[in-house]
C-alpha cells in the first residue's frame, strides 16, 4: 500500500459523495399524505400538487449565500406557498413544520443511496494509507455534518469544513471564489508551498476544479450523470481541467491510488 502521509484529499459534497435527496424525498406519496392530512390548506390534492410543483421551482432558480438544498430552507418553501396558497394568513408559522416533514425523510432516502459502499471503502482506505480526509462544502453549518452522519460517512472523515463557517474568518469564503479554497488552505493548516498533495475531488467544473486548480491542488472531476441538474447552482460541463476525471464512483479508489504513486 501507497503511504498516504502528506496528503490531504478534500471532497465536495453534494453529487460529490451524497446524491441530492430532494426529488425522491418531494416524490415519496406519504410527504403528500403527511402534507394534506396535517395542513387544512394542503387538504386539496390540486393545492397540494401546486406547492410540491412551486417547491420544485423555487429550489431549481433561486440560490443564496450558503444555500442548503438537500436539506432544505424556509426561503423555497416559503416561496412555494405564496405561488400556491397565496391567501394563507400566516404562512411563517407552517414554514418549520413544512419543513421538518421533509428532512424527516431526508435521512433515510440519504442512508440508502447506493454508492454509499464504495465511498465508504475508499475514504476508510485513504485513511489507513495515513492520508487525512476532509470534507468541504459550500453549505450551512448544521447540514454538512448531519448529511455526512445519515450517510455514515462521518466516521471516515478527519475534518468539516463548509462556507458558512468559514466566512466568519475568511470573507467572501464560498464557491466559486478563490477565497474559499484559501480559506481551506489557511484553516486546515495545509502546506501552501506543496499543495499538489492536496488532492480536491468535486463534481462541479466552475465550483470546484478551476479555483482548486488555480490554488495549485491536484483536481479529480467527477461527472455527475447531467439528468435532473438543470438547477441554477448547478455545473454540468463536460469538458474538464482537471488533472483526472471520473464518471463512474467505482473507479475513484484506483485514481487515488494513482495519486500516490505519482505525486
Amino acid at each position: 500500500m501507497s503511504s498516504g502521509k502528506g496528503f490531504t484529499f478534500i471532497f465536495d459534497l453534494g453529487d460529490t459523495l451524497i446524491d441530492d435527496p430532494f426529488e425522491t424525498v418531494l416524490g415519496d406519496p406519504g410527504l403528500r399524505q403527511d402534507l394534506r392530512r396535517r395542513h387544512e390548506f394542503l387538504a386539496e390534492e390540486t393545492v397540494c400538487d401546486a406547492f410540491l410543483a412551486n417547491w420544485r421551482i423555487a429550489n431549481r432558480e433561486i440560490d443564496f449565500p450558503f444555500a442548503s438544498h438537500f436539506a432544505q430552507e424556509e426561503p423555497w418553501i416559503q416561496a412555494a406557498l405564496r405561488a400556491a396558497v397565496p391567501a394563507l394568513k400566516d404562512p411563517a408559522s407552517v414554514g418549520p413544520d413544512l419543513l421538518s416533514l421533509y428532512r424527516a425523510r431526508v435521512a433515510d432516502v440519504v442512508a440508502r443511496q447506493t454508492q454509499l459502499p464504495v465511498l465508504r471503502d475508499v475514504m476508510q482506505w485513504l485513511r489507513a494509507t495515513g492520508a487525512a480526509v476532509w470534507v468541504a462544502s459550500n453549505d450551512r453549518a448544521f447540514a454538512t455534518p448531519s448529511l455526512l452522519a445519515w450517510a455514515g460517512l462521518d466516521v471516515y472523515v478527519d475534518r468539516i469544513f463548509v462556507s458558512e463557517s468559514l466566512s466568519r474568518t475568511y470573507p467572501k469564503a464560498e464557491k466559486p471564489n478563490l477565497e474559499y479554497f484559501k480559506a481551506i488552505v489557511s484553516a486546515g493548516g495545509l502546506d501552501e508551498a506543496n499543495l499538489a498533495r492536496a488532492v480536491h475531488i468535486g463534481d462541479s467544473e466552475l465550483r470546484d476544479i478551476a479555483p482548486a486548480r488555480a490554488l495549485g491542488m491536484t483536481t479529480v472531476r467527477y461527472r455527475a450523470p447531467t439528468a435532473g441538474r438543470a438547477a441554477t447552482w448547478r455545473d454540468n460541463a463536460e469538458v474538464t481541467a482537471a488533472h483526472y476525471a471520473y464518471s463512474d464512483r467505482t473507479l475513484l479508489k484506483p485514481i487515488l491510488a494513482q495519486i500516490l504513486d505519482r505525486t
